[in-house]
């Protein structure tokens, strides 16, 4: 993945995209978005869980970020994932009136990357932890999982990645 640089708390600014990052970054801070923080002194990396409203679902979305921490455990780089079914609002709807597993994309959507979350919860990890995140991406990259409403949506995925 490439790295980024730190902006300030919730400004966007341009990034080089790569695979689960956004052209622009919304940082969140205790300031711009309700934070809370479990952090670990001399942890240098962190996993966010966020959740940000959806103009089709009044449940809005979760989605994480996650990634390098800087000196004073403030994010340093970003990369997100999340889940939800290929066809966006077709898709959504798809699955909700026929509920069946569809295709799911893990990739960042424009609102994960540029819209405030309603909420965001950070906690840091040490660098084995990191490893075995970074590592259960790679597979579920590689072997994505389907979407259903009830039964394994954005907030079951999210809290997977929680495990660790």
């Amino acid at each position: 993945m490439d790295e980024q640089l730190p902006l300030p708390a919730g400004k966007s600014g341009p990034v080089k995209k790569a695979l689960g990052q956004c052209s622009t970054n919304y940082q969140t801070s205790i300031y711009n978005t309700p934070l809370a923080k479990r952090m670990v002194k001399g942890h240098t990396h962190y996993l966010e869980f966020r959740v940000r409203p959806s103009p089709v679902i009044p449940t809005g979305h979760m989605y994480v970020v996650y990634g390098e921490l800087d000196a004073a455990a403030k994010p340093r780089s970003y990369n997100y994932i999340g889940l939800f079914p290929k066809g966006w609002v077709a898709g959504l709807y798809a699955g909700i009136v026929a509920p069946v597993s569809l295709p799911a994309d893990l990739e960042p959507s424009l609102l994960d990357c540029k819209t405030n979350p309603d909420a965001a919860y950070r906690v840091s990890l040490s660098d084995a932890q990191y490893k075995t995140l970074t590592t259960r991406v790679a597979s579920i990259r590689n072997n994505p999982p389907k979407w259903k409403m009830i039964e394994y949506n954005c907030n079951h995925f999210a809290a997977s990645l929680g495990e660790i």
